[in-house]
């Protein structure tokens, strides 16, 4: 029994000691600092924040297309990122899809990253917005 206790009481004390040499290293850092101001390649993503109604019509082949009207809610994380919710139905089936975009100072490109319901595959978009 006094060895179990020994480990644990060992184990405590290098957990908590990690974690105050983190918490240490993290109150010095630079990520702490101050964001920079968003410019205005940021402003331009709040003109997509809202509800929308999307009106869609899709092709399949020769013949009439298929038409749907969905809800699409875009709402900003913090000033940098724009969050969307997308909803359809298409063909009596729910479509769902989610997408993150925002600007990459780095790259001085719009970045984005699109899932939906049918599709297994992430989407990763690089581009200029138009």
């Amino acid at each position: 029994m006094f060895e179990r206790v020994w480990f644990w009481s060992t184990v405590m004390i290098y957990r908590t000691a990690g974690w105050a040499l983190l918490v240490g290293w993290l109150a010095g850092s630079t990520c702490w600092a101050q964001p920079p101001e968003p410019g205005p390649e940021y402003r331009i993503l709040k003109k997509d924040v809202g509800r929308w109604i999307a009106k869609m019509k899709m092709w399949e082949g020769p013949g009439d297309p298929i038409e749907a009207e969905g809800t699409e809610i875009n709402r900003m994380v913090g000033p940098y990122f724009v969050v969307s919710d997308f909803k359809v139905e298409l063909n009596g089936q729910p479509f769902a899809g989610h997408g993150v975009f925002g600007y990459d100072a780095e790259k001085k490109k719009y970045v984005g990253s699109w899932i939906d319901s049918m599709s297994p595959i992430a989407m990763h978009m690089v581009g200029e917005y138009d």
